[in-house]
């Protein structure tokens, strides 16, 4: 409850960027200082990611649905959790062959591990800064061209102004979410 109340603060993908982030660190613990303590600081720390993490992504997932699509969006979110079972049970097997059985330094499997999430968090940043900010601009000029809507304030997506009150009340007259706020409008 805690932490959903300091997190409402942070937008939806950022807040899935963080979760991962936390999530990867933790099992740095255990790569650093393998004793059973350090398994239970990095089991709370990436149920600490997962908290953050986790309500986000399918709030994100239902806010890119359209209307009367969101079981059908929420099914596919899904979809990386497959393709990690599928994934997961191979990698892991030939992290713990190569690590623990040829190189007798089971430790180190952590930070391969630690590896893999933060090229996740990292893939997800270059996603938010290239393609998902793109669709969103792309968005509005669909709009301007149809027809729905005829006046798109220069400061609704700009980084200094798209979280003031005024672009907040342009963006709810456009019926359009500034990529940036938390809330949509």
């Amino acid at each position: 409850m805690a932490v959903n109340a300091i997190t409402r603060r942070i937008s939806s993908f950022p807040a899935i960027t963080l979760g991962t982030v936390l999530t990867a660190i933790g099992w740095l613990a255990l790569g650093l200082y393998p004793r059973v303590w350090t398994a239970v600081l990095a089991l709370t720390i990436v149920a600490l990611g997962e908290i953050i993490q986790s309500p986000r992504y399918y709030e994100y997932i239902s806010r890119l649905a359209p209307p009367g699509q969101q079981g059908t969006y929420m099914g596919f979110a899904f979809l990386p959790i497959g393709i990690g079972s599928l994934i997961g049970g191979k990698f892991g097997g030939m992290l713990v062959h190569h690590f623990a059985e040829v190189q007798h330094r089971p430790d180190l499997i952590w930070w391969s591990v630690t590896g893999v999430g933060l090229l996740t968090a990292a893939l997800l940043w270059i996603y938010d800064k290239t393609v998902r900010r793109a669709n969103v601009l792309r968005q509005v000029r669909v709009a301007i061209i149809s027809g729905v809507i005829r006046y798109v304030p220069t400061n609704l997506h700009s980084q200094n102004g798209c979280c003031k009150p005024s672009a907040r009340a342009e963006a709810r007259w456009i019926g359009q979410s500034c990529y940036r706020c938390p809330v949509v409008f």
